[in-house]
């Protein structure tokens, strides 16, 4: 436990963040069974839009288990819109960082 996990929480938090980065849904579907209709447990083939995490055989049956997946939905989708919005600034980041670095260099070195 000493040599791979820490007690401090934001280190932890990083490692969670890097974990989820890693095992996104696209590379649990590659291993995973067909799926299953959340509600019902038929064989499904439709996904919930927002989370896209939850399988339904039809939308009958989206409909019967939204009480239920409406708050994790949710969830899911905050954190996907909180990763996404990191990503965008941390990309804008990294374009103004590279802009100062030009407009630092003298004009005849930039075009080498």
């Amino acid at each position: 436990m000493k040599n791979f996990f820490s007690p401090d929480s934001k280190q932890a938090k990083e490692d969670m963040d890097r974990l989820m980065k890693l095992y996104t849904d696209e590379v649990f579907e590659e291993f995973m069974e067909d799926p299953k209709c959340s509600e019902c447990g038929k064989p499904a083939t439709q996904r919930c839009s927002k989370c896209k995490q939850a399988w339904y055989c039809t939308r009958d049956c989206q409909l019967r288990h939204w009480k239920a997946h409406k708050a994790v939905c949710a969830l899911f989708k905050a954190h996907k819109d909180e990763n996404s919005a990191k990503e965008a600034n941390k990309t804008a980041h990294e374009k103004e960082k590279a802009n100062q670095a030009l407009k630092k260099k003298p004009l005849i070195e930039v075009l080498k």
